[in-house]
């Protein structure tokens, strides 16, 4: 029998957020070249609100359309391509009835930092903090970890193109409760293991510290983050058999560039 969630969209419904994507599309060969001064119109820019994509930037250059959106936790990466890719190309046949994008698009996971801040942020979790014991610190140390490789920016395939997808996710404890280095912060970490291996995400950091848990990963890109941070939370509470995190989280997307990066590049 399944057991009940401790954690729903419903009892954690104001999580803390950034997600941000740009998605990139490139017209189909037979297509004409987008014109020079096309600017998206608003009622697209409305269509995509009502979806839950909030148009931060745009650019469409030759066969090429990147746009930049703010996105809600309930959206998937593959959803959120489905949205940007079928309203701009309903749009454009308006007025190019043969218009069609290629299979070859991009949707790639943003933020104002980066990867490499990201793993340097998890990596001084414990150093940061005001420890006097320094076995205590020590003991800790053991519960951060952090891949740094340059395979991890390989994107994620699939039929519909390819998808790079990174959150950080944060959980509180509940209740003042403060986990010590001992079995209970062994259980936590090798659920949490688990749980990225069972489902497909592959996890890219984390630090347990004594009152909250940070992870970064790249997520399976037909989950939301909303369906990813409440399946961790869960799972890590079935785990220590009791509910432990707060009644909501944090997600924020990172890549490996930053916002402001992107952002030079549409508008370049």
């Amino acid at each position: 029998m399944k057991p009940h969630p401790f954690y729903t969209a419903s009892n954690c419904s104001d999580p803390a957020y950034s997600l941000r994507f740009t998605w990139t599309g490139w017209l189909a060969a037979k297509s004409c070249l987008f014109p020079s001064s096309y600017v998206l119109p608003g009622d697209l820019v409305g269509r995509w609100e009502s979806d839950e994509l909030r148009l931060l930037e745009a650019e469409t250059s030759g066969k090429c359309a990147r746009v930049l959106f703010s996105v809600k936790p309930s959206l998937s990466p593959i959803i959120i391509a489905t949205l940007a890719k079928g309203r701009l190309q309903y749009e454009l046949r308006k007025w190019l009835p043969d218009l069609s994008f290629s299979r070859k698009v991009s949707l790639r996971s943003i933020n104002s930092i980066n990867r490499d801040q990201v793993d340097d942020y998890l990596s001084n979790q414990v150093k940061k903090d005001c420890f006097v014991d320094q076995k205590y610190r020590r003991k800790l140390d053991r519960f951060t970890w952090v891949e740094r490789n340059a395979a991890a920016s390989a994107p994620t395939l699939s039929r519909s193109g390819r998808y790079w997808y990174d959150l950080h996710l944060v959980f509180r404890t509940a209740f003042g409760l403060n986990f010590t280095p001992n079995h209970e912060m062994e259980r936590i970490r090798d659920t949490l293991i688990l749980i990225s291996e069972k489902h497909g995400h592959r996890l890219r950091g984390y630090s347990l510290m004594p009152d909250h848990l940070h992870i970064a990963l790249r997520g399976n890109i037909g989950w939301s983050p909303e369906t990813i941070a409440l399946n961790y939370m869960n799972n890590l509470a079935y785990a220590m058999r009791r509910p432990i995190w707060q009644n909501g989280y944090y997600a924020g997307t990172f890549g490996d560039y930053s916002q402001r990066v992107i952002s030079r590049l549409i508008n370049s």
